[in-house]
């Protein structure tokens, strides 16, 4: 079983492998992954700036690399 780091990893090459990809494209190159996982890495990827997700029409969405610059949200501890 593979955990969200390999996961992140495979889906991370697909995403640099060229300038932009189409969701399809990357759900397809990642064939050891479900679509479910392939969407939580993007979604997780997409958070950190490692990549950037952009519609470009309905129901269909590019994928390109970023920067990776974005902090990571810290949570409200309270007090």
């Amino acid at each position: 079983m593979s955990n969200h780091t390999d996961n992140s990893r495979k889906v991370m090459e697909m995403v640099s492998a060229t300038a932009t990809s189409d969701l399809e494209d990357v759900i397809a190159g990642c064939c050891d992954l479900t679509w479910n996982q392939v969407c939580i890495e993007l979604d997780r990827l997409s958070r950190t700036g490692h990549s950037v997700l952009k519609q470009i029409h309905p129901c269909r969405y590019r994928i390109m690399p970023g920067d990776g610059a974005r902090p990571t949200p810290t949570h409200y501890q309270g007090g």
